[in-house]
């Protein structure tokens, strides 16, 4: 994860990737590689519907299109609002709802 220029590309990735697709129920998005893997987290406020398992689907294809040399998996994830979002050791977000005060 050091390597800042596929960091780089990796975090512009998913921010394209993310254009038009953020929902109401989207709580956050994180992501981790290394040098053949890329996962993103798709986290969601509720139990994921077949709608949100698509969007999650919608957005790994926009990710495998721009990194076509790893191999791309983004899964759909609950994680009540109320709850604190834990990132993994190796996981940053690309993008986190505000919390509500």
């Amino acid at each position: 994860m050091n390597n800042i220029p596929l960091r780089t590309r990796i975090l512009l990735t998913l921010q394209s990737a993310l254009l038009g697709m953020v929902t109401r129920n989207m709580q956050a998005v994180l992501v981790s590689w290394d040098d053949t893997n890329v996962h993103v987290r798709v986290m969601f406020d509720r139990m994921p519907n077949p709608a949100d398992i698509e969007l999650a689907s919608e957005i790994e294809t926009e990710v495998i299109s721009h990194l076509s040399e790893f191999s791309v998996t983004c899964g759909a994830h609950a994680c009540p609002a109320a709850e604190r979002i834990q990132p993994g050791p190796t996981e940053v977000f690309v993008f986190q709802r505000a919390r509500q005060a």
